[in-house]
């Protein structure tokens, strides 16, 4: 056996493939489906396939190189799996992203140690909705559109620097405000106003598949917090995604208990250990 790359002519079996594994490989299928029921095959820049088959011809194992910098492994089933070359060159900074049973048998071909190793909880929300509980008076939640990016720069900035560089001095606020552009354009964002019209939580998704949304850039401005501002936030997002037919997953930090214990009390439920490491191989 050996990986093989896949071409646009092989979408609808791939799509089948990363369908019925979308609960934990949502990263990967969003790629194709990008919230629709019909797949599409996406741009070499923006994805690119590499298949694993039985005997019978049938695909047991995919491997994703997305945006050219992150490997995404859908390696359902016992191995042996061969060994993957590295599309990535020497010098050039990448991740690897998914469940633990996948990632850490990847991270097995890659030469060398990640530099960053972040650990999540994976988990997946309820299949019904729920009542979201109320806001402070005068206190409204909106869907955002993309004329909203200068009023909920702040908040993302905020996040970014809370939950996504790896120090303060790594912020960029030009990246951010194209992050948030991005965002605002291509996903389903919403976020929380007071009663003097200021955004004070807001969150979205970050990948839509053809089953599932993973809800992403959670955030509340912390003088706010634990007084039910989140969970009125997230319920409402997941109402809105059950409605339109898609079921809601997530990711947290296992040291952020508060927010483990908010999706718990919503009904999300854990799958499992989900990794982000980085790596550089260095060049020889």
């Amino acid at each position: 056996m050996t990986w093989v790359p896949m071409a646009s002519y092989e979408l609808s079996p791939l799509a089948s493939f990363l369908e019925a594994h979308e609960e934990k490989g949502l990263n990967a299928s969003a790629l194709l489906f990008q919230g629709k029921s019909r797949p599409q095959w996406p741009p070499s820049r923006t994805a690119r396939f590499w298949k694993i088959e039985d005997s019978q011809g049938k695909i047991r194992g995919v491997i994703t190189l997305r945006n050219q910098t992150t490997l995404i492994p859908i390696l359902p089933g016992p191995g042996p799996w061969p060994n993957f070359p590295l599309p990535i060159p020497p010098g050039k900074h990448f991740s690897l992203l998914g469940p633990w049973e996948w990632t850490s048998v990847l991270a097995q071909m890659i030469p060398g140690q990640p530099y960053k190793f972040m650990e999540y909880l994976l988990m997946t929300g309820p299949n019904l909705p729920r009542d979201p509980g109320n806001l402070p008076e005068e206190w409204e939640i909106h869907p955002a559109n993309p004329q909203d990016r200068d009023l909920l720069f702040p908040l993302q900035a905020a996040y970014e620097k809370e939950e996504v560089v790896f120090s303060p001095e790594e912020f960029e606020p030009w990246a951010c405000y194209h992050n948030l552009k991005i965002l605002l354009e291509k996903e389903k964002v919403w976020y929380i106003q007071d009663g003097e019209f200021r955004p004070k939580a807001k969150g979205g998704t970050n990948a839509q598949g053809k089953h599932w949304s993973q809800l992403g850039g959670i955030y509340t401005d912390p003088p706010f917090r634990r007084q039910g501002i989140s969970r009125v936030l997230v319920q409402t997002m997941v109402n809105d995604l059950l409605e339109s037919g898609h079921r809601s997953s997530l990711f947290v930090k296992k040291h952020n208990v508060p927010a483990m214990n908010l999706y718990t009390s919503l009904g999300f439920e854990s799958l499992g250990t989900f990794i982000i490491s980085y790596y550089c191989i260095i060049k020889t």
